[in-house]
C-alpha cells in the first residue's frame, strides 16, 4: 500500500511550511532513515515551496499510523503544531493526489508548469538513494506520464502562468508600472529565472543577485548578494527566491537599504520556501514585504470542463497504476518461481559441466558472473511482458500468466497461488 503524508499551500501557512521543508541535499539522508527505521518498503519526497509530501511503501502489516509516527519524528523534531499540519493519504487516495500534483492541479497556481520539473528531479534523487522499489517506482513514473499527458489533452498549460509570471503580474498591480523600473532579484535558479524573464519582458532593468557572483553562461552579469545594499538606491522591488535553508537579506540590511533610500517606498518579495528575507523586515519604515502565499493565484481562465477533463486524466491514471501494482501482486509469486527454477538450472549446468574440474579462483567467479548475467537477461523481457506496463495501462492476465507457466513449465499451483494473490 502507498501512504502519502504532507503538508501544502492549502493546509499550512508559509511559516510551517518552511519549517517542514527539505532541502535537495537532505533528501538522500531522510528517504535513508526513513528506510532504515520506518519499515517502510519504499520513500518518495517532493519538496517544494508549497508543499513537502513523502509517500512511502507500507509492506503487508504496516499501518500508517506507524509510519506517520516516523515521519513526525523526523521531520517534526517532536513539535507538536508541526505534527497536528500533516496530512495522511492511502491507497488510491495517495496516489490519486500525486497524478493532481504532477498535472498541476494541486499547485496554487494552477496549471504552473514547474511542479512537473520538481517531480522528475525528485524522482532522480529517490533513485540514487535507493529509495524506489518497484511500485513506488511505477507510480512516480505514471505521474510524471500523467503530468506530461494532461499538458498536452488540455488547454491547462495555456492558462497556467509560472510563479514568475505571477509574482511580476502582483508587484505590476501594487505598483501600478514596472516599465522603466529597476528590480533586483536575488537568486540565479529557476525561479529566479522566470522573474528575470518576465520583469524583462515588461519593461523594467534587472540587476541580478546570487552566492555566487559572476558572468553566467547565459551571459548574466550575477553581483554579490552583499553587494546588495550599496546598490539599492535604484531598486523600485527586491526578488529573492533561492535555496537556501537560511535568511538571505536580514531587517538590518533592509533599515540600511532604506536609509540610504531615504525612506522611499520599497517593495520586497519573497518567493522562497524557508524564506529568503527576515520577516521583521517589515517593521522597517516603506517597506511592503510579501511572501510566497501573498502573490496569489494564477489559471482562472480555466474552464469548469477543462478542469473535469485534467482531473479525469488523473483519475484514470490513478485506476491504471493501482490496476497495475494489484496484477503485479499476483504475478509476484509466478515469477518468483521462475527465476527460481531458472537459478536452479544454472547452477546443475555449472556442477555437471564443471563439477570435477579444478578451476581457478578467478575463472570460477568468472563463470558465476557470465551465467547469472545469461539467465537474467534471457528472463528479463519475459517478465516485463507479465508484470505489464504502466505507461500503456497493459496489466497482467490469467492468459498471460497461462503463457508464462507452459512456456517455462512452471507447475500449475504456482500459478494459481499467483491468481489468488489478486483477489
Amino acid at each position: 500500500m502507498i501512504v502519502a503524508i504532507g503538508v501544502d499551500a492549502t493546509t499550512a501557512p508559509v511559516d510551517v511550511r518552511e519549517r517542514l521543508s527539505v532541502t535537495e541535499r537532505n533528501i538522500p539522508h531522510l528517504i535513508q532513515q526513513l528506510t532504515a527505521h520506518s519499515g517502510a518498503s519504499a520513500v518518495f519526497v517532493l519538496s517544494t515551496c508549497n508543499r513537502t509530501e513523502i509517500y512511502l511503501g507500507a509492506p503487508a502489516g504496516l499501518v500508517p499510523e506507524s509510519l506517520h509516527a516516523h515521519v513526525v519524528e523526523y521531520l517534526c523534531l517532536g513539535d507538536t503544531r508541526l505534527a497536528s499540519a500533516l496530512w495522511v493519504l492511502t491507497g488510491r487516495d495517495a496516489v490519486h493526489h500525486l497524478m493532481r500534483v504532477a498535472a498541476g492541479l494541486e499547485s496554487a497556481i494552477l496549471g504552473e508548469p514547474q511542479v512537473l520539473g520538481q517531480i522528475r528531479r525528485a524522482y532522480r534523487l529517490a533513485r540514487e538513494a535507493d529509495g524506489l522499489d518497484s511500485q513506488m517506482d511505477a507510480v512516480v513514473r505514471a505521474a510524471i506520464t500523467c503530468g506530461k499527458q494532461v499538458r498536452t489533452e488540455t488547454a491547462i498549460s495555456a492558462h497556467g502562468p509560472g510563479i514568475g509570471e505571477v509574482a511580476v503580474d502582483r508587484i505590476a498591480d501594487l505598483l501600478g508600472f514596472l516599465d522603466g523600473a529597476t528590480a533586483a532579484v536575488v537568486g540565479s535558479g529557476t525561479v529566479g529565472a522566470h522573474v528575470r524573464a518576465s520583469l524583462l519582458a515588461a519593461g523594467a532593468t534587472v540587476v541580478s543577485y546570487g552566492r555566487r557572483a559572476g558572468r553566467r553562461a547565459d551571459g548574466v552579469v550575477v553581483e554579490p548578494v552583499a553587494s546588495l545594499v550599496s546598490g539599492c538606491s535604484r531598486f523600485t522591488c527586491v526578488i529573492s527566491a533561492t535555496s537556501a535553508v537560511e535568511y538571505v537579506v536580514h531587517k538590518e540590511q533592509v533599515a540600511q537599504m532604506q536609509r540610504e533610500r531615504g525612506g522611499r517606498p520599497l517593495l520586497l518579495m519573497d518567493l522562497a520556501v524557508p524564506r529568503d528575507i527576515e520577516p521583521a523586515s517589515a517593521q522597517v519604515q516603506g517597506v511592503t514585504l510579501l511572501d510566497i502565499d501573498s502573490v496569489g493565484t494564477g489559471g482562472e481562465g480555466l474552464s469548469c470542463k477543462e478542469l473535469a477533463l485534467c482531473d479525469r486524466i488523473a483519475m484514470d491514471a490513478a485506476d491504471g497504476v493501482m490496476a497495475l501494482l494489484k496484477s503485479r501482486e499476483r504475478v509476484a509469486p509466478v515469477v518468483s518461481a521462475l527465476v527460481e527454477k531458472a537459478e536452479l538450472l544454472r547452477q546443475q549446468e555449472i556442477e555437471r559441466t564443471f563439477g570435477g574440474a579444478d578451476l581457478a579462483p578467478g575463472l570460477k567467479a568468472q563463470i558465476d558472473v557470465l551465467t547469472r548475467s545469461i539467465v537474467r537477461k534471457l528472463l528479463h523481457d519475459p517478465v516485463m511482458y507479465v508484470k505489464g506496463d504502466p505507461a500503456s495501462g497493459r496489466v497482467a492476465s490469467d492468459r498471460s500468466l497461462e503463457e508464462l507457466r507452459q512456456l517455462f513449465g512452471l507447475q500449475p499451483d504456482l500459478v494459481r497461488t499467483g491468481t489468488d494473490a489478486s483477489e
